[in-house]
């Protein structure tokens, strides 16, 4: 499906505009209608920006006067068994006049993003983008976005592109590398949240050169920003430039360095047996204090789950895990002596399996309790739980303990 722009059609008044859909059969592309706004009127230029996913066109109309002169709107389109119906009008909740709501506009599944580059919250023309969801068959605003630095004459929104939660937004006067030499800003949605996250600028970029006349973004990996009026092909010949938005992964294990525990270090697994933020893969110390001080917590929270589903003979599972000879009693008095230099390596290790011995002894018995029906779930499941990480943590002290 492709949707093209006529806004200076006269069917609803002079430059009224409209908008042709086309569609592709085999090798070729015939017109499957016309579309025009339900309330056109002349000087509208409904279609003076297009954008269509699946069976959604949403077309713009930045001289629409609803909500004074030159406001702007924009007219979501639906497709049923072929034939095209409008479905809506989106306005901006604070439109006033000479806002140019609708200057451009793009959709993607359940996501619409109007420019409108007349706003003039950061300054005269600053502009501001727009979002809008769609829940069934209702569409509201969701957020409206203006850059972090912008300024009077920026005109942000000029081009606006979205594919799933990244949406970038161009600002073709802003000033970075000169008068006009434009800009990109992209965003990105979490939770219904939208933040900025980056803005892009040409590594080479003068004055004049327009960058972010025009945008398009793929995912969260790849966006192309356009420069109309870059010379590296003579005056005023174009160009466009590719920016990956992957976040940076300096080890190229599949985690953002932002999240990697190990950023220089492949470790996709993220594993930290101590809990000190350090992955294992990197970290040339082990911090046992603090893999005992998990033992012992997880111990009193599944005292706490026992103490709730009271099987028979809990009392004994939680000497067992608590008790004065108990898991972790056993654990810190080994720990303690060791380190005060009370025994000796191999007595320390022996302390720390006969503890290994004893939980093994207490995950038998609440396995037993479990399968006879004695702790459901879903104290069950949690139960286990705690009890493979109290495990896992105290073979990784015994492991680490050096002679």
């Amino acid at each position: 499906t492709a949707v093209i722009g006529a806004y200076y059609d006269d069917d609803n008044g002079y430059n009224s505009g409209a908008v042709y859909v086309f569609i592709r059969s085999g090798d070729s592309w015939v017109r499957q209608a016309k579309l025009t706004a339900s309330d056109g009127a002349g000087w509208d230029y409904f279609g003076v920006s297009v954008a269509v996913d699946g069976d959604t066109a949403v077309i713009g109309a930045h001289y629409d006067d609803d909500n004074g002169t030159d406001s702007g709107s924009a007219y979501v389109f639906g497709r049923s068994d072929g034939a095209w119906a409008q479905q809506t009008r989106l306005t901006a909740a604070d439109g006033v006049e000479f806002h140019y709501f609708g200057r451009s506009v793009a959709v993607n599944g359940d996501t619409a993003i109007i420019g409108a580059l007349g706003d003039s919250d950061n300054g005269s023309k600053s502009g501001a983008a727009y979002v809008f969801s769609r829940s069934g068959s209702t569409w509201v605003q969701q957020a409206k976005l203006t850059a972090s630095d912008g300024a009077a004459n920026d005109w942000f929104g000029v081009s606006v592109a979205v594919d799933g939660d990244t949406a970038v937004i161009g600002a073709l006067y802003d000033d970075d590398n000169g008068s006009d030499s434009g800009s990109a800003y992209v965003f990105s949605r979490s939770g219904g949240t939208w933040a900025q996250q980056a803005k892009l600028t040409a590594f080479d970029g003068t004055s004049g050169d327009h960058f972010g006349a025009s945008v398009a973004v793929d995912g969260d990996t790849a966006a192309v920003i356009g420069a109309l009026y870059d010379d590296d092909n003579g005056s005023d010949s174009g160009s466009a430039y590719v920016f990956s938005l992957a976040p940076p992964d300096n080890d190229e294990d599949g985690v953002p360095d932002a999240q990697d525990n190990c950023p220089d270090t492949p470790n996709p697994d993220q594993a930290d047996s101590d809990y000190d933020t350090l992955g294992d893969a990197c970290d040339v110390t082990f911090d046992t204090e603090a893999v005992i001080d998990v033992l012992e917590f997880e111990c009193g929270s599944s005292v706490e789950l026992l103490t709730a589903a009271d099987p028979p003979g809990v009392k004994g599972m939680i000497n067992t895990l608590i008790g004065n000879g108990g898991v972790v009693a056993k654990v810190t008095k080994a720990k303690d002596a060791y380190l005060s230099g009370k025994i000796d390596y191999y007595t320390y290790l022996d302390r720390l399996n006969r503890a290994l011995d004893q939980l093994d002894a207490y995950n038998a018995r609440l396995e037993d309790k479990i399968d006879r029906g004695k702790i459901a779930d879903p104290d069950a499941l949690e139960l286990e739980q705690k009890s493979a990480d109290m495990r896992t943590g105290l073979i990784d002290v015994i492991n680490h303990v050096m002679p």
